[in-house]
């Protein structure tokens, strides 16, 4: 049985744990942006209680140690590496468990999700690390300490914590999620101060209220297929408007096969859909002004797109590796496609350039071996090297006379490693015939 099946086998008694409502009153809450919940209520956006309760089934695989001082226990590993989701309980044998031992759930790859009980005090060095598919985990007020590289390399992690501010007794390396060529290192996502009045779930998104505005920070497990985005939640009797999806928030989660999004974003913000293997098509609402960096990397189910016309920025390898995407037509006012933008879109056939774009950067369009033609307007005075590698079936068509000076000389090159370069027709050479760019006779 492979990985999916796995996962959606246990989809629906997953989805049913988030329907469970607990909040309380917290007097920090903003209040620009907070309204009176009255008539919002038949909008149905009141929000479910960020702890998750999950049912017993792993709970055999757990293995355990009894602390030297007899009066305590800690979960040291689990017998299978499938293991899906983790309810670690807060006793075991009559006595409390404490902690988690360094590497208790070191690659388990098909992890997604973990419950940890107010009982435990300290998470290990490596704990989770390797864990990929997991997606959220709450972090309680008692854990006092969390080893090195807890969660390093959980790629689809966003962490959820009950205290104010980090721990003194945490590693400055806790919560590191990978070590970068320049010796430095991406955080995985987190969140302090959360409690039932300022963060809850709603159809296995995570919403979390910042300065009396929602914010949309993540998802409960990979296996969700559709998503809503809510332009208001409701917590404690109180709504706010959503206002922003964060960076990742949907990185690798791997089912999704579409997303509404209600609100006015101004922006598709860096990897918010990394990885998104399974998404077929999505609307970008209208008041969106800019595409992040590898915002659609590898949604490689993403056969079309609509982009609309208030986008005037698209940031690097925003759609690279979306390999099922056949057309696309970047509107007026983009004054640039970022390097790497298109890199791998194999199926490409057609892409309208308008005259708005000034440059065109490193390997934007690399590897997009359908396309057969392409037309470049005079507006462009800028093409870096190896803009087109790789295309091996294209025919560029430019509207300039001659090659531009800002240009490089290897902007048309077919490979780094070869002297051939793709054929280029300049404004003189070729012509329209019924429509089509065609070279003159």
């Amino acid at each position: 049985m492979n990985k999916k099946i796995r996962i959606i086998t246990f989809f629906a008694v997953l989805a049913g744990l988030f329907m469970s409502c607990g909040v309380g009153n917290n007097d920090k809450i903003g209040s620009n942006n907070e309204i009176e919940n009255n008539e919002n209520n038949e909008n149905n956006n009141n929000l479910e209680t960020y702890k998750v309760s999950l049912p017993s089934t792993y709970d055999h695989l757990l293995e355990y140690e009894l602390a030297s001082n007899g009066v305590e226990y800690t979960v040291t590993s689990v017998s299978s590496k499938n293991i899906l989701y983790v309810n670690i309980p807060s006793e075991y044998n009559g006595l409390p468990v404490t902690s988690i031992k360094s590497e208790a759930f070191l690659v388990c790859e098909n992890l997604v999700t973990v419950s940890i009980p107010d009982s435990v005090k300290s998470i290990g060095s490596w704990a989770f690390s390797g864990c990929d598919s997991l997606a959220s985990i709450v972090i309680p007020s008692s854990v006092t300490s969390i080893g090195y590289l807890a969660f390093y390399h959980c790629n689809s992690l966003t962490i959820y914590c009950e205290a104010e501010n980090e721990p003194a007794y945490w590693n400055n390396e806790w919560n590191y999620l990978v070590h970068n060529n320049d010796n430095t290192y991406d955080y995985v996502p987190t969140y302090w101060g959360i409690n039932e009045n300022n963060c809850g779930i709603k159809d296995g998104v995570y919403y979390v209220v910042e300065y009396g505005e929602g914010i949309v920070t993540g998802y409960t497990f990979n296996s969700l297929e559709r998503v809503e985005v809510l332009n208001k939640i409701t917590l404690n009797g109180r709504s706010y408007n959503v206002t922003n999806i964060v960076s990742r928030a949907f990185y690798n989660c791997s089912f999704l096969t579409s997303i509404t999004i209600q609100i006015s974003v101004t922006s598709i913000r860096d990897e918010t859909f990394y990885g998104c293997s399974s998404l077929i098509s999505l609307t970008i609402p209208s008041s969106v002004t800019k595409i992040g960096e590898c915002a659609f990397e590898n949604c490689s189910s993403l056969t079309s797109i609509v982009i609309p016309k208030s986008v005037t920025s698209i940031g690097y390898g925003a759609f690279s590796g979306c390999s099922s995407l056949t057309t696309i037509t970047i509107p007026d006012g983009v004054t640039s496609i970022g390097d790497g933008t298109f890199f791998r879109c194999t199926s490409l056939t057609s892409i309208i350039i308008p005259s708005s774009v000034t440059s065109i950067g490193y390997r934007a369009f690399c590897d997009c071996s359908s396309l057969t033609s392409i037309i470049i307007p005079s507006s462009v005075t800028s093409i870096r090297e190896l803009a087109f590698e790789g295309c091996n079936s294209l025919t560029i068509y430019c509207e300039a006379s001659s090659q531009p000076s800002g240009w490089d000389s290897d902007w048309n090159r077919r490979y780094s490693y070869d002297n051939r370069y793709l054929p280029v027709y300049w404004a003189e050479q070729w012509s329209y015939v019924n429509g089509v760019p065609t070279p003159n006779k």
